[in-house]
């Protein structure tokens, strides 16, 4: 007998009691079925739906609803957020990554590798080590700020700026309107500094990535505002996301001590390390979809318009995929790919990048300070229907 999405279950997923302990209760949903409705839309808690639909390109990103759900207004604000790269589709999508993806691959990532490595020793010599410091703040919100700082060629004091403005504008995601000014404000700014950089780097190009977007610009595979939005983009996209997870997954570790020490005498492993701690507590809650057009999907009719959200939490911790999903274990074998990053054709271009800036981050924290420790508890916080989720984590450096 055929469903239809009206006959799903509905589930308050969006109420603070929600997210208390949402992992225990996306799995007694998955118990009944792959998908459920609630006050946004259908939610998918299962992986192999998860994934196909991440693949099904009858499916997007819809980012101007993201836009409007925050109450943008400002038509420049409104134009980027329905242009850039990751709202586009089809042979447009194609076009704009290809012209970039060279830059966010494994050859290219290795070969930076060392001067990231450098730039988080850079920020380590300015941390006062007898002392108790919150990650986040101190060191992990930095690295990020300054990569994408040394990605366009720019001035490292704008650090502070960088990691502002990638804060504000990711509110956008919260879907609450009283934090509108502050997103128009930030891109505003953004704009401003990115049309600054584009100035001074045309008088000179050089081989950082800022000069390779001006050169596709000049030979016509970008269009000026599509070289702009890119740069904008690598800011939105690299910053934020890639600061939280390195602290989430340094909590993960210092929760588990004896995995911790495995990993410091077997740095070999830490690659596979980090993505079981990413899979075990991503940063990003869900992947969103929205049909662009009728379709049929497992038995379901689905209208165009339709939108999807893909619950990273469940299909992370799918007891159909992994074995003891609940257990963090660097041990796993052969593991499939957690969906932090997405999948398909808009699966994260930055993905590599920034899984190297927190392989890195470690390596420099194994070599310096194998003994820091956590003074605290980890500290969560849910933002519901947001894709996010913040962490505090409490160090005591020690050599």
């Amino acid at each position: 007998m055929q469903r239809t999405l009206e006959d799903l279950a509905y589930v308050p997923s969006l109420s603070s009691d929600w997210w208390i302990d949402p992992y225990r209760n996306f799995a007694a949903v998955a118990e009944r079925d792959w998908i459920y409705r609630n006050d946004k839309g259908y939610e998918i808690v299962r992986y192999k739906p998860h994934q196909n639909l991440l693949r099904n390109r009858k499916l997007s990103q819809e980012h101007h609803l993201v836009a409007e759900r925050a109450g943008i207004q400002d038509p420049d604000v409104k134009r980027f957020r329905t242009s850039f790269m990751i709202a586009t589709v089809g042979d447009t999508h194609v076009r704009l990554r290809s012209s970039v993806a060279q830059f966010f691959g494994v050859q290219h990532v290795e070969h930076i590798r060392k001067d990231i490595n450098a730039l988080i020793h850079r920020i380590f010599d300015e941390v006062e080590t007898d002392r108790e410091i919150e990650l986040y703040d101190t060191v992990c919100k930095r690295i990020p700020a300054l990569t994408y700082l040394y990605l366009i060629g720019g001035d490292y004091g704008d650090e502070d700026f960088v990691a502002r403005m990638s804060d504000s504008i990711l509110k956008i995601f919260r879907a609450d309107l009283s934090l509108r000014e502050e997103i128009e404000g930030a891109y505003q700014e953004l704009f401003e500094y990115v049309e600054g950089k584009i100035s001074e780097r045309e008088q000179v190009l050089s081989d950082d990535f800022l000069s390779h977007v001006l050169r596709q610009r000049d030979a016509g595979v970008l269009t000026a505002q599509e070289a702009f939005d890119m740069i904008v983009l690598t800011l939105e996209a690299s910053t934020d996301n890639t600061s939280h997870q390195m602290a989430m997954v340094t909590s993960v570790f210092m929760e588990h001590p004896d995995q911790w020490s495995f990993i410091k005498e077997h740095p070999e492993i830490l690659t596979k390390a980090v993505d079981e701690a990413i899979r075990y507590r991503p940063r990003s809650l869900s992947n969103s979809r929205v049909a662009l057009e009728d379709l049929e999907w497992e038995g379901f009719s689905i209208p165009k318009g339709t939108e999807f959200f893909l619950s990273v939490l469940a299909a992370n911790r799918d007891p159909f995929i992994y074995r003891n999903p609940n257990a963090f274990d660097i041990h796993r074998e052969a593991p499939p790919p957690h969906q932090m990053f997405g999948g398909g054709m808009t699966v994260c271009l930055g993905s590599v990048l920034a899984r190297m800036e927190i392989q890195e981050f470690f390596k420099v924290l194994i070599e310096r300070y194998p003994n820091a420790v956590a003074t605290k508890p980890t500290t969560f916080e849910y933002i519901p229907p947001v894709v996010a989720q913040t962490c505090g984590v409490h160090l005591v450096l020690e050599p």
